[in-house]
């Protein structure tokens, strides 16, 4: 972020005794309790998830009070819960609680059975599918053994014509990729519906015996002074609330012009209505990793014996990015709750990143096919979007953490973005920041915000006064990093092999205002009594906008501050561009090799 440094401000989860307080904590359990549901005042729908905005008036008295928010959706984020108050009004607590209720079931009922029977649908449909997959997966078969056998004939024959047989492989290569990728989708849609006839099953049988029900509330405590405003907003995540786009566009064919509109269609079925709220969509995820994947050292060593090529040739190289782009997508997922957890479960999407990384750099090192351009799959996700809806939207839902602020740490540090292309298209925003307050900030889960928009998440490890930490502010919508390989030549010099490869690294910026943005790649990890590898254009001299270079030589990382001006897309990113020299004895092969 070029020229802004903004405070990052870090609030965890502790558990205290105050010795002197300035309001006796009990004085709220003295307090009449006032039960309340409040308004829905704005709603962001992404995918898979909305983020609503309760607006709660209070009781006109000054002091500590007690609030019982009532009428939580079904659908709620319990760990989600987070209330903000207005000026002169301090949020002591949020506590989430169910209770059950009895209840008319009948009117209920009747809504569960629709829910059922519409989910018995799905699985219907979802099965139908599957077993379309496996005939097709049997035709696939019996065509792979027809052109085994054509293929043995005319070889024996002398007429084997090599196009062919390889165009059929890639196509079943190719079709079973598809094949698996949509089976594991069929696969997880089952596994969700099938949890969803549970839940509503169980619902009705509670309904049936226990004529109950489950009520879901927020529990606040608030201290408001004398003459402060009267509002507080609670904000919670729900789930089962998507949208996406579509268009229609219409034309007079006699006229140059064409009209074309642009429709979200939006499903929610969280459990609460929305009514008159302001709405916003959005293409982020509210549950992003917001710290970029850790790059590790690429080791490579030699054996005997010569190339060994691509395993499944074009086909295998395909199925190698296909794998990474979705693990890169994967670790974007939300997250575990579980406290501990969070680092453990984002280490090993990191660790399959690299080792993808890994075999695709590995490919780079040793054969020419790794320049061929992958046209089957480009990187269509495009940056993330926000459409805030004029005027007011109504949207009916059809078909236990508390948090209690100790402290308030203002932190400085050193604002950066990072990309690391040879891991993913994402560029991060990061800031490297100390602890200056005089608290042990204890480890534990991060809910990171930007510019009033919530980012993604990550966890804290135990951070001691004065510790530096690395705090992971999400992905920069407006920047795309890519890595190419762009020319690789080998050649025999005496009794040695020599590889020349000239990668770019290239930025994309579609803002108007320039940026700078910290690129990050990897020099392979040799043995140098074995493996000579010299950097012999580090790209400095060739690009203009390279403000600083530098290289880690024990894990081999090399790190540029590339300048990105505004408008950089396409042929106009921003590029680095350097060569590397890899020689070794011709007899033996590139290899990776245990770190």
């Amino acid at each position: 972020m070029q020229g802004i440094r903004p405070i990052v401000t870090i609030g965890a989860v502790y558990a205290l005794t105050l010795t002197a307080p300035s309001v006796p904590f009990g004085m709220a359990q003295e307090a009449d309790v006032l039960a309340h549901s409040g308004e829905i005042d704005s709603v962001t729908v992404y995918r898979g998830q909305a983020l609503i905005t309760r607006r709660i008036r209070l009781p006109d008295r000054a002091g500590v009070q007690e609030l019982l928010i009532t009428d939580l959706p079904r659908r709620v984020v319990s760990g989600s819960l987070h209330a903000e108050g207005a000026p002169g009004v301090t949020v002591r607590s949020v506590r989430y609680r169910e209770r059950p209720v009895k209840q008319d079931v009948s009117e209920d009922m009747e809504q569960l059975q629709q829910q059922l029977v519409a989910q018995r649908d799905q699985l219907t449909r979802i099965e139908r599918e599957m077993e379309l997959i496996e005939e097709h997966r049997a035709y696939l078969q019996q065509l792979e053994n027809i052109t085994a056998g054509t293929a043995r004939s005319d070889l024996k024959h002398g007429v084997l014509d090599a196009k062919t047989l390889r165009e059929l492989s890639e196509y079943i290569a190719g079709e079973r990729q598809t094949h698996s990728r949509n089976s594991l989708a069929l696969h997880f849609e089952q596994r969700d519906v099938k949890k969803e006839i549970e839940h509503i099953t169980r619902e009705m049988n509670a309904l049936g015996t226990g004529a109950t029900r489950t009520e879901r509330e927020a529990i606040l405590i608030v201290d408001r002074t004398e003459g402060a405003g009267g509002e507080l907003h609670l904000n919670y995540l729900v789930t089962h609330a998507s949208w996406k786009p579509s268009y229609t566009v219409r034309s007079q064919i006699d006229s140059s012009e064409l009209d074309l509109e642009y429709f979200a269609s939006i499903r929610q079925t969280s459990g609460e209505d929305w009514s008159d709220v302001h709405m916003t969509l959005s293409t982020a995820t509210p549950s992003l990793v917001s710290r970029a994947p850790s790059l590790t050292a690429l080791p490579v060593s030699l054996r005997p014996g010569a190339p060994s090529g691509i395993p499944g040739g074009h086909a295998g190289l395909h199925s190698l990015r296909g794998q990474q782009r979705d693990a890169d997508r994967a670790r974007n997922v939300a997250a575990p709750t579980t406290p501990g957890q969070f680092n453990q479960e984002v280490a090993k999407f990191d660790s399959q990143l690299n080792s993808l990384a890994d075999q695709l750099q590995l490919v780079e090192l040793t054969s020419d096919a790794a320049r061929q351009h992958d046209a089957t799959s480009p990187n269509n996700e495009g940056h993330s979007v926000t459409y805030r809806i004029g005027g007011s939207t109504t949207l009916p839902s059809r078909p236990a953490r508390q948090l209690i602020r100790i402290a308030r740490a203002p932190m400085e540090g050193d604002f950066y973005q990072v990309a690391i292309p040879v891991l993913t298209s994402y560029v991060y925003e990061e800031a490297h920041v100390t602890n200056t307050s005089d608290l042990v900030l204890l480890g534990g889960p991060v809910s990171t915000y930007v510019r009033g928009e919530f980012v993604g998440q990550s966890e804290f490890e135990d951070i001691a006064v004065g510790e530096a930490v690395t705090v992971g502010l999400g992905i920069n919508s407006s920047l795309r990093s890519e890595r190419e390989l762009i020319n690789r030549e080998e050649r025999v010099q005496g009794g040695n092999r020599v590889v020349e490869l000239t990668y770019r690294l290239s930025v994309q910026n579609f803002r108007d205002a320039a940026t700078v943005v910290r690129v990050l790649d990897r020099l392979p990890k040799v043995d140098p009594d074995e493996i000579q590898l010299t950097v012999t254009d580090d790209g400095v001299k060739s690009q203009s906008g390279v403000l600083r270079h530098e290289c880690d030589d024990a894990k081999g990382i090399l790190r540029w501050d590339l300048e990105v001006p505004g408008r950089a897309i396409a042929k106009d990113a921003a590029v680095i561009e350097y060569t590397i020299r890899i020689e070794h004895d011709r007899q033996l092969t590139l290899t990776s090799s245990p770190s």
